[in-house]
């Protein structure tokens, strides 16, 4: 079944490559299901620059001051992570995801 749902055009470049990978796993959504695969998509977007920040400058930072902190991409990598769970759980439970008109019912 070809996805009919339309990619909105105020996604960030990152979010777009985001929803391409969404919808292989999900092709069944509809234009119903739209703004919560955006912000799933923009979620994830959040998450990955996080964690690239993490990766590149580790789980704690140098302040200016010279003082340690932990870095704040962890708090935001953690809520978008959280965010982006929440939503899934969501979109996976969509009846256009669990449910095909055009399959048969199998006892």
């Amino acid at each position: 079944m070809e996805n009919k749902m339309k990619k909105p055009q105020e996604l960030s470049p990152r979010a777009a490559k985001a929803w391409n990978r969404f919808l292989l796993f999900w092709p069944r959504l509809t234009d119903a299901e739209t703004p919560s695969m955006h912000l799933l998509s923009e979620k994830w977007a959040e998450w990955e620059e996080a964690h690239e920040n993490v990766v590149k400058n580790g789980m704690v930072i140098k302040l200016p001051n010279g003082w340690e902190s932990p870095n704040p991409f962890l708090v935001i990598r953690t809520k978008a992570g959280a965010a982006m769970q929440r939503m899934i759980r969501d979109l996976t439970s969509a009846p256009a995801i669990t449910e095909d008109p055009d399959d048969e019912l199998v006892f």
